[in-house]
Order: structure tokens, then sequence, then C-alpha cells
């Protein structure tokens, strides 16, 4: 409620929805008016725990848990890039998928993953992780599964 304007008119502002639009009603006629507001939506923070391994010959998987502040995620969008060169968008998931793989990679290579929480208005800072896709890492990691 707004303090009177114009003496004793009586005026007062009542929201009417989440669209920005008020009604001001007086004693003798009522005025709709436009306001049109600036709002702060805080993004979501960023994903926590990320982690990558390499799950096939040129795959890497990447997993992380949902951010624990700001507002509601929407959906994720993974990125990755290649021995420091820009960024490339591998994909996105929905706001319950916390993983992803990462396919047709090239060994000998160092990545950088990045995953962003994107909110309804805004998206989080990047988590990144980096892994070296190598042939050994990857027959080890196939060899103790096999041998276990």
């Amino acid at each position: 409620t707004c303090s009177p304007v114009c003496g004793s008119a009586g005026f007062t502002l009542n929201p009417r929805s989440t669209n920005a639009n008020f009604t001001i009603q007086g004693k003798n006629n009522q005025l709709r008016v436009l306001f049109i507001c600036s709002l702060y939506v805080a993004p979501p923070g960023p994903p926590n725990n990320v982690i990558s391994m390499q799950s096939g010959p040129t795959s890497v998987s990447v997993y992380w848990t949902a951010p624990t502040s700001g507002s509601q995620v929407i959906r994720y969008d993974v990125y990755y890039a290649a021995n420091g060169s820009s960024s490339t968008s591998a994909g996105s998931t929905n706001s319950t998928e916390t993983s992803y793989v990462l396919t047709n990679l090239q060994f000998g290579v160092l990545y950088t993953i990045s995953v962003i929480a994107v909110g309804t208005y805004l998206p989080s800072q990047s988590a990144t992780v980096m892994l070296n896709l190598s042939e050994l890492s990857y027959l080890s990691v196939s060899h103790f599964i096999l041998r276990n």
C-alpha cells in the first residue's frame, strides 16, 4: 500500500498477479498503470563434485551433484575443450540428470569439461574438470573390471 497521493484521495497500490500490472484505486475513478520493474533473480549455484572418468576408448562419463544454492535448475549444459581450445557444446540434460557421456573423443588429448546449471533466467558459473584421454588409462580400467 502506498501513502496517500493528492491529499485525501486515498490511493492504494494493489499487485495484480506476477506480470507487474497494478491497479491504482481512488475514490472517484480507477486508473490502470503498467509499471516496469527490475527484478534480480539469483542464478543457480554451480554444480558440485564434478568428476570424470574414461568410459570407453573414445568416451568420457561426467558426474556431478546438484547445486545447493541459488535458484531452481531447469537443465544442465555440458561443454568440452580439447588442449585449451575454445569450448564446444556437448549437449544438455534435464534438471534431474546429473551425468553425461561425451563420445567420439581422441586419445592423447587433454580435455577440459565444464558443467553449467541453467536456471529460468540465468546460468550458473561453470564447474570444470580435466581429463587426459589415454589408451593406457582405458585399458587399465577395463583390465581391472574384467579381472574382478
